[in-house]
């Protein structure tokens, strides 16, 4: 696999599990789902940069792993699909392990963290057969 290419890949993932997830913020503070009130561990409320900054990261940290599993496993594609669900799962002790959270803040918490592993994990191995670079 080219670096290059997965590196515009999980660009692209990223970039686009970001703008769902600012599309999710958006309604969810709208309904009422996300407060301003409620803080999180760190002391501040949920804001828009850490959802995209985070979302947007993963897809890139997710492309430089793909691309070392493409170095060392027959099977990169399979390999990086199992490591991102697994991933996927254990990310949402995030929504559902952080205590005091308001159950609708919990669950569009874990609907971002869903939206960016599936887009991202979509993006990623599709894209990698689709070209044939395994």
């Amino acid at each position: 696999m080219k670096i290059q290419n997965l590196i515009k890949t999980g660009f692209l993932a990223g970039l686009i599990a970001a703008l769902l997830n600012v599309t999710i913020f958006f309604i969810s503070t709208f309904i009422g789902s996300i407060s301003k009130n409620v803080l999180l561990p760190d002391g501040n409320p949920l804001s828009i940069a850490p959802v995209v900054m985070s979302t947007f990261l993963s897809g890139l940290v997710a492309s430089l792993v793909l691309f070392a599993l493409s170095k060392f496993s027959k099977n990169s594609i399979k390999t990086f699909s199992i490591i991102g669900f697994v991933f996927l799962v254990v990310s949402m002790a995030g929504p559902f392990g952080t205590p005091n959270l308001p159950i609708g803040m919990r669950i569009t918490l874990a609907l971002m963290h869903l939206v960016a592993g599936l887009v991202i994990i979509y993006f990623l191995t599709k894209k990698s057969n689709a070209t044939n670079e395994i």
